[in-house]
């Protein structure tokens, strides 16, 4: 019993820590994007930071089986052929356009490092309400319903700082729909694969991302 509950605190003390240290960045991520001096660097940074946020979740993810890595493989071609699909069609999320924040695009079209925002989010989202005492279907309509209003937070600021654009600027109700349906399947793959879904950093992945795009969106409209 002794050692397992010291292996707990551990882990719960080294997520604490990790959790301070995503704060921390995302803090610094929010003054140097809103600095003039400053922000033709952070923008260039923007997919490193996707990518790091990423890599500590699965860091901090507990014994990782083939079915996870499987899992992170599917929801990660999943998002970028989905985004393909919609920037090419306009018919799932609307008419939407890529911008140069994000880095290279997939066949000039969808940055490659979205594979790791869906992932990032699905995960996050999915690993947060896992411990709810209700039924996998409730538990994946409440992870959706937390990244559709993710998506809500970032609209703004994602065309502010050239993440993406939509036609005529305004963001389609069908964007919000489909946000909703995809990231619901997407779950329902989460909670029916056989791995641990618990991750103690993914209330802070979830938490840290609300927290910048609302101070981003306040600074837009102060």
């Amino acid at each position: 019993m002794q050692p397992n509950t010291h292996t707990s605190y551990a882990l719960a003390n080294r997520s604490l820590w990790a959790g301070f240290v995503l704060v921390i960045l995302y803090m610094v991520g929010i003054a140097g994007l809103n600095l003039p001096q400053t922000r033709p660097l952070f923008l260039k940074l923007v997919p490193l930071n996707l990518i790091i946020t990423t890599a500590m979740l699965l860091v901090f993810g507990p014994v990782r089986n083939g079915w996870f890595w499987l899992f992170s493989a599917i929801i990660a071609a999943s998002g970028i052929c989905v985004e393909w699909l919609g920037v090419s069609t306009g018919k799932i999320f609307g008419v939407y356009a890529y911008g140069h924040t994000l880095g290279p695009l997939v066949a000039g079209k969808v940055p490659w490092v979205i594979g790791a925002n869906w992932l990032m989010l699905v995960y996050a989202t999915g690993s947060a309400v896992s411990r709810l005492p209700v039924p996998d279907v409730l538990k994946c309509i409440t992870a959706a319903l937390l990244m559709t209003l993710l998506d809500v937070l970032i609209e703004p600021v994602a065309m502010r700082f050239d993440f993406w654009f939509w036609q005529y600027g305004t963001v389609p109700l069908l964007n919000y729909g489909a946000w909703f349906v995809i990231s619901g399947i997407m779950q329902a793959l989460f909670f029916s694969m056989p791995f641990n879904k618990q991750n103690r950093l993914a209330g802070w992945v979830y938490g840290v991302q609300v927290f910048f795009f609302l101070a981003n969106t306040a600074l837009v409209f102060r």
